[in-house]
């Protein structure tokens, strides 16, 4: 009804983000009944919004380096609401044209370099989405059992489809589940395969599920092969 007020009533969620708290904050502004991914484009665009003004927060321009851990932080700020644009205006170009910027802004120190170094140092890697938070769990996996459902920091993982084997000291994990973030209510269907060959050897995938029955004869490819050795 009215985007600002939007906006300035997100703080609602972001001290409680219970499923009530959100449903109640759509009921208040919507005018008319959400969709899921209706729900989810607000809910992303309210997170867009929260960390474009997290990245102005003061203590990042108090001092005299781009490289300080105050100015990093605001960084990731920024980083995040470049990852929440793109997704949302299906545009490629705003990372680029961000990093174009803050190639102009050198630190004081020569050896490390300016804001587009940092940037790729210490923001592109820190960047998560559903397919890391599933690598994340596929791994562990590996070394812990997980409930039908489970929270991975900001994420809810609903397992759909598990399968361990084990062969002398190598464990290869495979499955099937839905993430979905409590961020954003962004959901996905994902599939995974991950092997350990001891020592910290460990190599894995994920992808996007096309269809809604697990790929159940891939999943058994793998583990003939990996019994065989």
């Amino acid at each position: 009804k009215n985007p600002w007020a939007a906006r300035d009533d997100y703080i609602d969620v972001i001290l409680d983000r219970s499923q009530e708290s959100i449903e109640r904050y759509l009921a208040r502004h919507r005018t008319h009944a959400l969709s899921a991914d209706e729900r989810s484009r607000i809910l992303k665009l309210m997170e867009l919004q929260r960390h474009a003004l997290l990245m102005y927060t003061s203590c990042g321009w108090f001092f005299d380096d781009i490289s300080g851990i105050e100015t990093i932080q605001i960084l990731q700020y920024a980083g995040r609401t470049v990852q929440l644009g793109e997704e949302l205006f299906g545009r490629d170009n705003i990372e680029s044209d961000f990093l174009g910027i803050l190639q102009t802004a050198a630190s004081n120190d020569p050896k490390i370099g300016n804001g587009r170094d940092l940037y790729m140092k210490f923001v592109r890697p820190a960047m998560i989405d559903g397919h890391k938070a599933v690598g994340h769990y596929a791994v562990s996996s590996l070394f812990q059992d997980y409930p039908e459902q489970s929270e991975l920091y900001s994420y809810i993982v609903d397992r759909e489809y598990s399968k361990m084997s084990t062969s002398g000291l190598n464990r290869l994990a495979v499955g099937r589940c839905r993430i979905k973030s409590k961020m954003t209510w962004d959901s996905s269907h994902v599939e995974y395969a991950v092997v350990h060959l001891g020592d910290h050897n460990i190599s894995g995938g994920v992808r996007d599920c096309k269809d809604q029955n697990p790929a159940q004869e891939s999943f058994r490819e793998m583990i003939r092969s990996f019994e065989k050795g």
